[in-house]
């Protein structure tokens, strides 16, 4: 694989935005060739919107794929059911089949209609998806031919090589080792919540591996739709959010920032009734001192670092340590716009070998401290 394939193209596209970036590999080295983002909302149900359709096609043209390029495509995590699953220890064949007909049994579809994806384990260091406890994806066939068939024909996108469930996107982003390494065992949890334009998830782990998935009701899609009830330009609030510009920017930030402020605590208040009932159901004496951080995440570091402060000033949990995700050693921090779609780009250079970003300080820059994770408060005596 590694003769033929020496690009990795990530295309990355939802209702409101489409993302890609066309990667070089070379020297165990991944160099960003060519990177473009397309804001275009529509508030639609549909797996595809016209518009949406329309802004793929242009991107596709815009980075001229060749046949040789390994492509990783996201697949719309709104049309999946996400769930942990324990299972013995099986082969990845097995495994998948036997929640297959799990999941055929639980939703009342057939078996024949249903695809299954199990996350696999990160090469190198021990997985947050392992032991018992897995992630597991699951959808309808007809789903995923609707998808791809619209993509292929209409939108002329390449075949891709990975179809990668949305969130994952987010999971590849992640310093796997130093996550792992800040969690304690001993019946211990650790929470991660998602902000996402079209979805948002809390994940669980207890004891170093995943334990529970949950769907949190608040997304930027909310926030979109009650900026649609006032006199705003919501493209241009889009925008701004995708690129993580100041929302002071614009002129009519009075009428957005309460909505914006109200959308993330009402985010931040749905997660912790979701971790709540975690706990609650975990069997587990006094679990909600059990938790040693929730960590938050979303499409850059702006709206991340907003819900971090949000996070702390309503005392989430009784107060529970806020603490920042580590993301990979090499993540390219000025491409911190695009970091939903660096996620797909990590999958597609994994998959080929062992390459590694460009480093900002590499390329003559000072870096970034922002991605560090954060450092304990100090308390006063």
């Amino acid at each position: 694989m590694q003769i033929f394939n020496r690009r990795v193209l990530a295309l990355e596209t939802n209702p409101f935005i489409t993302k890609a970036l066309l990667l070089h590999l070379s020297g165990k080295r991944a160099k960003v060739l060519k990177k473009i983002i397309k804001t275009h909302p529509s508030f639609t149900d549909e797996i595809l919107s016209d518009i949406q359709v329309t802004h793929f096609k242009k991107v596709v043209e815009a980075l001229s794929p060749d046949a040789e390029d390994f492509v990783v495509l996201n697949f719309p995590s709104e049309k999946l059911i996400t769930a942990v699953e324990q299972m013995p220890a099986l082969s990845e064949e097995q495994l998948a089949n036997a929640i297959k007909f799990k999941k055929a049994e639980e939703y009342s579809i057939s078996v024949s209609d249903l695809v299954v994806k199990v996350a696999q384990p990160l090469r190198d260091t021990r997985s947050l998806f392992e032991k018992t406890r897995h992630l597991a994806f699951a959808t309808k066939r007809v789903s995923i031919d609707q998808y791809l068939s619209r993509l292929f024909s209409e939108a002329k996108a390449p075949e891709p090589d990975v179809l990668l469930p949305d969130s994952i996107k987010y999971f590849e982003l992640i310093d796997n080792k130093a996550f792992l390494g800040s969690m304690k065992t001993g019946d211990r949890f650790r929470f991660l919540a998602l902000l996402d334009l079209q979805y948002s998830l809390l994940f669980a782990f207890l004891n170093g591996s995943i334990y529970h998935v949950a769907e949190i009701p608040i997304t930027i899609k909310t926030l979109l739709e009650r900026l649609r009830t006032l006199d705003v330009d919501v493209e241009e609030v889009l925008e701004a959010i995708v690129k993580g510009a100041e929302i002071g920017s614009l002129g009519y930030v009075k009428d957005i920032e309460p909505v914006i402020d109200e959308t993330y605590r009402n985010f931040l208040f749905e997660t912790e009734k979701a971790i709540r009932l975690v706990l609650n159901n975990s069997r587990i004496a006094n679990a909600i001192n059990q938790v040693d951080a929730l960590s938050l995440l979303s499409l850059n570091h702006r709206i991340t670092m907003d819900l971090e402060m949000i996070a702390r000033n309503m005392r989430l949990l009784n107060g529970a340590p806020i603490t920042r995700i580590p993301l990979k050693p090499d993540f390219p921090e000025d491409l911190d716009l695009y970091r939903t779609v660096v996620g797909l780009g990590y999958r597609g250079i994994r998959e080929i070998g062992k390459y590694k970003f460009v480093k900002e300080i590499e390329r003559g820059g000072r870096g970034f401290d922002k991605y560090k994770p954060l450092q304990k408060q100090k308390t006063k005596a």
